[in-house]
């Protein structure tokens, strides 16, 4: 299936009035997203001494974003998949950068079950 032109609005429900149109993502931009991820963990990982190395990968597991979210950088999907919003404020990086949590966790979790729909789900 082509991506192109596959689109979704999602309504803010803890912002009653405002919402977001989506974009459905290709797999080439899935992997840019995956790929952010990694480059930026290598960068964060680089300049750590081995001591500290060791005390992460023994740290408990904290809770945070589903295992399937965080395989991709949140800024990532959300500055290819967000095509227009309610906000009086244009979509570009800035202001995507701007968003609350609570705001971008829903576009982003809305962004991905729109793309990595199965084909036994059917379109909507």
């Amino acid at each position: 299936m082509l991506t192109k032109g596959r689109t979704e609005t999602v309504d803010f429900p803890h912002e009653p009035g405002e919402s977001a149109t989506i974009r459905m993502l290709s797999w080439k931009q899935l992997e840019d997203a995956k790929d952010a991820t990694v480059a930026s963990a290598f960068k964060l990982f680089e300049n750590l001494s081995p001591q500290a190395l060791e005390a992460i990968t023994n740290a408990p597991e904290r809770p945070g974003r589903e295992a399937a979210e965080a395989k991709y950088d949140r800024a990532t999907l959300l500055e290819a998949g967000v095509v227009t919003w309610s906000y009086q404020d244009p979509v570009d990086a800035e202001t995507i950068a701007d968003l609350d949590d609570v705001t971008a966790e829903l576009l982003e979790q809305e962004i991905l079950a729109l793309s990595r729909r199965t084909e036994a789900e059917g379109e909507a």
